[in-house]
């Protein structure tokens, strides 16, 4: 009897990327990673245990690779590099953008995709430049906060819109929008501010 083929669950990983990143979640299923991976069903789920486990542990490397997109520098201010980073991913990648915060099935809980800020070091890039330090940092924490949630769900809007394809922009005019936006939100707040800092 001939052994029964095994399949890595590295090499099961690496052919879902690639199958999500080219032609969409909506492909991602046991079948289509057989066909891709020369293979029948059951070496893959003997290896993933699940599609739901594998899901989790895709998003997970999409998760880190947008964290490494956020890391890139785009200009003269990490603040804004960290939003260039997040829509020139959603741009540059919008299948796997757009898997990153699908509704498919996934049974377990993936809070770290709610808000990017809550990811464990998502922040460390961020406070220890000395952009924060200058831009926010004299905020009170609730004002930070405030500040640092709207900017991002502009950005996150911002980026579902061109990895939709609803939006075309190129790197400079992302730019120029996301400071416009970041500058009318900084003001926005440091008014709030000093309105509760008057009333005291």
């Amino acid at each position: 009897m001939s052994p029964k083929p095994t399949i890595s669950r590295e090499s099961i990983i690496e052919a879902a990327w690639e199958l999500i990143r080219h032609e969409g979640c909506g492909k991602l299923n046991a079948r289509n990673l057989a066909d891709k991976l020369g293979t029948s069903t059951m070496p893959i789920y003997s290896a993933i245990g699940s599609m739901s486990q594998l899901e989790i542990a895709l998003r997970r490397r999409v998760a880190d690779t947008l964290q490494e997109w956020q890391k890139r520098t785009w200009g003269d201010n990490p603040m804004l590099d960290m939003a260039t980073g997040y829509v020139m991913f959603a741009r540059e990648e919008p299948k796997l953008y757009l898997f990153l915060f699908s509704e498919v099935t996934v049974t377990e809980s993936v809070a770290f995709l709610t808000n990017p800020l809550d990811r464990p070091g998502a922040m460390d890039a961020l406070t220890a430049s000395s952009a924060y330090r200058g831009f926010i940092a004299g905020m009170a924490h609730d004002t930070q906060n405030s500040f640092l949630f709207r900017t991002w769900v502009f950005v996150h809007g911002l980026a579902n819109l061109i990895a939709e394809g609803l939006l075309v922009m190129e790197k400079e005019e992302v730019i120029k929008h996301l400071e416009a936006a970041g500058g009318a939100f900084y003001i926005y707040h440091a008014n709030m501010q000093k309105k509760k800092e008057g009333t005291k």
